[in-house]
């Protein structure tokens, strides 16, 4: 009965035509809803909880909104796995999940059987074509189960479990005026961040970044370093060139048009202040009320939904198309 309720319930919704974005982050659990037609965001929430608490909060966010039936698109945050770059195996795509599993086992430090392996290809026009890489994503097999379980509890299709780098890819898509162009997305936490190189809504380049928001603090050290905020705003500008650098020399790509930030803190506008005249590219925070023309009442606490909005952005153009052709544009782990 609880089956034939469900599949009555995905009717109704189906009729609505949209999808459902939802990430699971240290800090907690967020949801954004999107229309699949209008892409307009119709709901959006975020709620603080700690590690084991978010599935009641998935179960308590569906019921509030009334989401029940819809396929569910999760992104991890980096804390859930870890991602390695490595020389793709010379084997079929369909055999490239397995293949990759063993040559990473002596890579991580968990048992095999404990985790679930997924892997996504870079553009083939990536290190001009001298190399065929591949991203690997590690992720504990519990996790994966633990968000099977929480979804089929709140009632959700769950259709993807990818993670957040390839949901900030879909940000790339939206964007005016930089098609086929390169990319930047920065994201600052309080302790270092992550800047992702993209083109054309796929990603090139994943690299981590040492400085976060805690060092960038007057009176705070850089390891065992003493630092005025100056030379850690220096330090910052250093890594991102770094990053770019490599992008364009390594990768061979012609260079990113534009740096953007994500609205991770309130914090970040400074930051992109003190690195004007460092970073010859222009710098900007990533604006999703400004994206989605939402008025200022839709968008509060909109910055929190952030990577969630990214999952459904990806959700709704894989309900449009229901094909992913290549590169990195999606990753679905699988308990097999």
């Amino acid at each position: 009965m609880l089956q034939a309720l469900k599949k009555i319930l995905q009717r109704g919704r189906q009729g609505k035509a949209e999808v459902l974005g939802v990430e699971i982050s240290p800090e907690g659990l967020s949801i954004a809803c999107l229309s699949i037609g209008s892409g307009q965001i119709v709901s959006h929430d975020f709620r603080s909880c700690g590690p084991g608490e978010w599935p009641d909060q998935l179960i308590e966010l569906v019921r509030q909104y009334n989401l029940s039936g819809l396929d569910a698109y999760f992104s991890l945050h980096p804390k859930f796995y870890n991602m390695l770059l490595v020389d793709a195996p010379d084997v079929d795509d369909a055999e490239l999940s397995d293949a990759v599993r063993w040559r990473v086992k002596d890579l991580i430090s968990q048992a095999l059987d404990d985790v679930v392996v997924d892997v996504f290809r870079l553009p083939p026009e990536a290190y001009r074509g001298r190399m065929n890489m591949i991203y690997a994503s590690i992720v504990e097999r519990q996790v994966v189960l633990s968000i099977v379980e929480a979804s089929d509890n709140a009632g959700l299709n769950l259709a993807s479990i990818g993670i957040n780098e390839l949901s900030l890819c879909q940000y790339g898509k939206q964007l005016d005026g930089v098609e086929n162009a390169g990319l930047a997305f920065v994201t600052l936490e309080e302790h270092g961040g992550v800047i992702n190189l993209t083109e054309n809504g796929l990603l090139f380049l994943s690299r981590t970044i040492d400085i976060g928001l805690n060092d960038l603090a007057q009176g705070e050290t850089v390891g065992e370093l003493s630092l005025d905020n100056g030379s850690r705003i220096d330090a910052l500008a250093l890594d991102i060139q770094r990053s770019l650098d490599y992008y364009e020399s390594q990768l061979g790509k012609s260079g990113a048009v534009r740096i953007i930030f994500l609205p991770t803190d309130e914090r970040i506008a400074q930051i992109i202040e003190d690195l004007k005249g460092k970073v010859s590219i222009e710098l900007e925070i990533l604006d999703l009320a400004g994206l989605f023309e939402l008025e200022e009442s839709e968008s509060k606490g909109l910055d929190l939904s952030c990577m969630s909005i990214g999952a459904a952005l990806f959700g709704s153009q894989s309900e449009q198309s229901k094909t992913m052709k290549g590169g990195a544009r999606g990753a679905v782990l699988s308990t097999s």
